[in-house]
């Protein structure tokens, strides 16, 4: 009798440990290209190329409300800006006939591609904050806008010092190396990337977690505040960066009953 009390207790000393480490998760530390400063495009220098951007995204968008909800029907957001962007970001990386068939699908300027995106950034990083400071009942006037991209990447697998260094020069970002076959350390750390970057909103990454990943790309955007405005019938809506014109966050309401 003594022995299986002892057993029980230490299962359950054993199961709050384990629930200690998960909660005490940290994001996985960023890999980035050491001296290398951001450039600073000048955004009237390339007003074609982020024409061609903000079409992507509109075309990013559109598939993407396609695609979501209940068979196509159902309430759905999406934040086609931030997907843009983390696609630009894998894009830096490729060449030959990936490259080539990344730009012809999404429509990505030929030229100077990553410099206006450079300039893109600088204009949304004016609204840059944190969104688990913001206070849902009293929210600020000007609005906090983040947007973050993780490219999480198995360490067997080398990243090349010029796509480190385009990331870094370009976008001011880096990769994140981890160990896609350590289940127990790395979805933890990428949950807690996710919980960070999404103010606490969502807790694990949405994607389904596969041991045999070699990379994984998750953009997390947010706005505040929003005005809720109800309505009584199906819409579409548009949240537009208006410096820029870049759709930040396109949706669409079926059922406004359920919003």
């Amino acid at each position: 009798m003594k022995q299986k009390s002892w057993a029980r207790r230490v299962a359950a000393a054993a199961a709050v440990a384990l629930a200690l480490t998960a909660c005490s998760a940290s994001p996985p530390a960023l890999l980035k290209a050491d001296g290398v400063a951001r450039l600073a495009a000048d955004r009237s220098a390339y007003p074609a190329e982020l024409a061609q951007l903000r079409a992507s995204a509109r075309t990013l968008g559109a598939a993407l409300l396609a695609d979501g909800g209940d068979a196509g029907n159902g309430n759905v957001v999406a934040s086609p800006g931030s997907l843009l962007i983390a696609l630009a970001m894998l894009r830096a990386g490729a060449s030959g006939d990936t490259a080539a068939e990344m730009d012809s699908a999404l429509g990505l300027p030929s030229a100077h591609r990553d410099e206006a995106m450079n300039a893109l950034l600088a204009s949304l990083d004016a609204f840059n904050g944190d969104p688990g400071s913001v206070d849902e009942k009293n929210p600020p006037r000007r609005p906090v806008l983040h947007s973050a991209n993780g490219l999480f990447v198995d360490k067997g697998v080398p990243t090349g010092d010029g796509y480190l260094r385009s990331l870094a020069q370009y976008y001011g970002a880096g990769v994140y190396p981890v160990e896609f076959l350590d289940e127990d350390v790395t979805k933890p750390a990428i949950d807690a990337w996710v919980n960070q970057n999404t103010g606490g909103r969502i807790k694990k990454a949405p994607a389904k977690y596969s041991r045999e990943n070699t990379f994984s790309l998750l953009s997390a955007g947010g706005l505040a505040p929003l005005n809720v405005v109800r309505f009584d019938r199906p819409f579409h809506y548009e949240i537009v960066h208006v410096e820029t014109g870049l759709p930040l966050f396109m949706g669409r309401v079926s059922d406004p009953r359920s919003s």
